[in-house]
């Protein structure tokens, strides 16, 4: 469901391209144009134009294929955040609405790490962006690949769980919860996460659900942090 939103405009593009070369094609070759356009270059001795077209063609093709990779990585860069390589915000919302518009079953985590401010200033912010890096990395190998993780900005990320109940929701919120606690980080650190949840509703104002599960964020944190709240 990710790479579709992510190229869909791309591919639908290409489709378009490919369709019609393959309908011209098609034409020229059950129609009497194609012979009639070679007498007329045959009989004009212009049989070298026949070459020049077929290159031309194929400088075109070559052009077109390298502007559609060109693209994709565009694409990819303008969606991503360049620390962690996950979806950068304005992207995470763009599938969150898209999950709304399909009207699919999906729950919102969003989490932070506990005291991350400390660990800059002791630290150093090169430490901070390492821990971030492996946070991401702990997550991503523990969630399932159908959930999407966006960086929504500092040290504060939000996974979006297809097809979850808000149980199931927090039941995974609690799982990398313990997973983040027990790791042992960069420089011999230990970091914990609080996590809010909420269910995705559709028929709802997206703006306020997200509002809603940053403030079940931080009811975890006025819990004494490092858990869950929904």
């Amino acid at each position: 469901m990710k790479r579709e939103i992510e190229y869909r405009g791309v591919v639908i593009d290409t489709v378009i391209l490919v369709f019609c070369i393959v309908v011209t094609a098609l034409f020229f070759y059950l129609t009497e144009i194609t012979q009639n356009i070679y007498a007329y270059i045959y009989q004009n001795r212009y049989l070298e134009v026949i070459l020049i077209v077929a290159i031309s063609f194929l400088y075109l093709l070559i052009f077109t294929l390298r502007r559609f990779f060109e693209l994709k990585k565009m694409i990819k860069k303008a969606n991503t955040d360049t620390l962690v390589n996950v979806y950068n915000r304005r992207k995470g919302l763009e599938c969150i609405k898209e999950a709304m518009k399909q009207k699919t079953q999906c729950s919102l985590v969003m989490f932070d790490i506990d005291d991350f401010k400390k660990i800059n200033d002791d630290f150093g912010h090169i430490v901070g962006d390492i821990i971030l890096e492996e946070v991401v990395k702990l997550i991503k190998n523990l969630n399932r690949k159908s959930d999407l993780l966006i960086r929504w900005g500092g040290d504060e990320f939000v996974l979006l769980c297809y097809k979850t109940t808000k149980v199931e929701a927090y039941q995974l919120s609690n799982r990398l919860r313990e997973k983040i606690q027990e790791h042992e980080f960069s420089n011999g650190i230990s970091i914990t996460a609080s996590f809010g949840v909420i269910a995705l509703e559709y028929e709802k104002d997206l703006k306020e659900q997200i509002n809603q599960v940053d403030k079940n964020m931080y009811k975890s944190k006025e819990t004494g942090k490092n858990s869950v709240y929904m």
